[in-house]
Formats: C-alpha cells, structure tokens, sequence
C-alpha cells in the first residue's frame, strides 16, 4: 500500500491488524489516530459515507466508534510529513522569536 503516493491523507481501517506488514515503508508513514483534529476528521468522512451510500460497515463503525477507532491508521507520505513537521517547527521558533524580543 502505498507506491506511487505522492500527496494527501488516507485513513485504514484494519481490523485484522495487517497493515503494518503490507504498506510501503520506504514511501509512507503510518500512525494510529493521534489528536483530535484526525480523528474528528475521519468520523466526519465517515458519517458523510453513511449518509450517501448507507453503508452497514460505515454504520457499524459509527455505531461502535470508541471501539472501532483504534483499528484505524493514518497514512501520509513521507515528504507530507517532513513539511508538517517543518512548519511546526517553524510555527514554535516563530513564536519563541515574537517572545525574545518582546523582552
């Protein structure tokens, strides 16, 4: 999973706990939902799902969300994530720039 990513987000839903063997480490990276900025985002496809499909999978995991939502990873390629981390990075320094020299 994963070859030929190059951009966006995905979400997995892995149930079966194979996912960690059968994605392209080398391309992405993977995390379980971490905040809950991700985590309201993917309930949120998920509710859009159930409401244009009515799916009985999409339902269930609504249904059992505190449950179900471990079994759920969070898939980036690689290059996102160093952007994020640099802008991050850049937000906190930026932020430690503005309070030096208000001192």
């Amino acid at each position: 999973f994963g070859a030929g990513m190059t951009g966006g987000q995905g979400f997995v839903y892995d149930v079966n706990e194979t996912f960690e063997r059968r994605y392209n480490k080398e391309l992405i990276a993977i995390s379980r939902l971490v905040g809950d900025a991700y985590e309201q985002y993917l309930k949120a496809l998920v509710v859009e799902h159930l409401e244009k499909t009515g799916s009985p999978l999409a339902r269930m995991l609504l249904d059992n969300w505190e449950t179900q939502r471990q079994f759920f990873w969070h898939v980036m390629p690689k290059a996102n994530v160093v952007q994020i981390e640099s802008a991050t990075e850049g937000s906190a320094e930026s932020e430690e720039d503005e309070e030096a020299v208000k001192a």
